[in-house]
């Protein structure tokens, strides 16, 4: 049985909460990204597959792309989630999340991965962003990287990060 409704209070047509029905739309009334003013804080979620995880160091996984010319992005936090499969093997490798690449400024501080991608459950940590001030990159993006001495090894256990960031206009 479907719940209709003609108008909703700001007069757009919802013909229905049915998923069934053809002119069902879970986004009337609701907001979008592109409606929202940049400067709120934004959130993503990435997954980062084992073959990812084990060349992080090399190949750092996106986060959060770029935002083009004229702006820039402001790391707020992030949630690093391991799901557990099979362990990582690490002895000096550990995450943080930079600007562009490996070689970009680190704006997160240093996510220790001993006991965490090495762990035989599944583990949930933050990523907290530095407690001074970073010089920021502008139109750059923010990645996952190993910031360690070497690829992480063994077989591993898919991860997602949950990331939250500001974009902010500089008009440079």
């Amino acid at each position: 049985m479907a719940i209709t409704r003609n108008q909703t209070q700001f007069g757009k047509e919802m013909p229905s909460f049915d998923q069934a029905k053809p002119g069902y739309d879970r986004h009337v009334n609701s907001i979008q990204s592109d409606d929202i003013d940049p400067t709120v804080i934004q959130y993503a979620e990435i997954a980062v597959t084992v073959a990812e995880m084990l060349a992080i160091r090399a190949t750092p996984k996106t986060l959060v792309a770029a935002p083009g010319a004229g702006y820039a992005l402001e790391f707020v936090s992030a949630l690093f989630i391991y799901d557990y499969a099979a362990a990582f093997t690490e002895t000096d490798d550990n995450l943080a999340i930079r600007y562009t690449d490996g070689s970009g400024t680190t704006v997160s501080l240093t996510l220790e991965a001993t006991g965490l991608l090495d762990a035989t459950a599944d583990k949930i940590s933050t990523i907290q962003p530095l407690a001074t001030d970073v010089l920021v990159t502008a139109n750059a993006a923010l990645v996952l990287h190993n910031t360690g001495n070497g690829e992480l090894g063994g077989t591993g256990s898919p991860c997602r990060v949950k990331v939250a960031y500001r974009v902010h206009k500089t008009d440079l």
